[in-house]
C-alpha cells in the first residue's frame, strides 16, 4: 500500500512539473527585460491595475532627450512590446514619473515636465488603458506655478 501511495505521488509530481515546463505562459529563465534605453533614470514607479497588469513607468534618454515610457507585465510577460510605450517624448526632459491606478481600469502617469520651464518644471499627466493605448490626446497639465513642483 506505501509503495502504491509513493508510486501515485510521484506520478502526480512527474505530471504537474511536465505541464509547467511546457506551459507557454512561464517567464523566461533570465526574467524579462522591462525597462530598456539609455542612461535609465534610477526614479521609476509602478501600479497593479484590475486585472493583475502591472504598469511599469520610468525616463531614458534612447532617442536623445529625457522621455517617459511604460510597459505592461501580466502572468505571460511583457504587453505593449519589447521597448514598451512612448508616454511623453516632448523636448527638454520628463522625469521622476508616478503612476496610480484608476477606478475604470486604467492608469494615470504624473511626472515633472520641463517643456515649458526648463529650471523648474511643471507636472503634467497621461491616463493610458490596459493595452498600452494613451488616453488623452496630449499630456494635461497639472501644475505651472513658478518653483519647483517636485516635492
Amino acid at each position: 500500500m506505501k509503495m502504491k501511495l509513493e508510486l501515485i505521488i510521484l506520478l502526480t509530481l512527474f505530471t504537474v512539473s511536465s505541464i509547467f515546463a511546457t506551459n507557454p505562459f512561464m517567464w523566461e529563465e533570465d526574467g524579462i527585460p522591462i525597462r530598456q534605453g539609455v542612461n535609465i533614470e534610477w526614479s521609476r514607479a509602478s501600479a497593479v491595475l484590475d486585472n493583475d497588469t502591472v504598469v511599469y513607468v520610468w525616463s531614458d534618454t534612447r532617442y536623445g532627450g529625457r522621455d517617459l515610457w511604460a510597459q505592461a507585465v501580466d502572468n505571460t510577460g511583457i504587453l505593449w512590446g519589447s521597448g514598451g510605450v512612448l508616454v511623453d517624448g516632448k523636448d527638454d526632459r520628463q522625469e521622476d514619473p508616478v503612476v496610480i491606478a484608476t477606478s475604470d481600469g486604467n492608469a494615470i502617469i504624473a511626472w515633472i515636465d520641463f517643456y515649458d520651464d526648463t529650471v523648474n518644471g511643471g507636472v503634467y499627466a497621461q491616463k493610458i488603458s490596459p493595452a498600452g493605448e494613451l488616453l488623452w490626446d496630449d499630456s494635461v497639465a497639472l501644475c505651472t506655478a513658478d518653483g519647483v513642483q517636485i516635492s
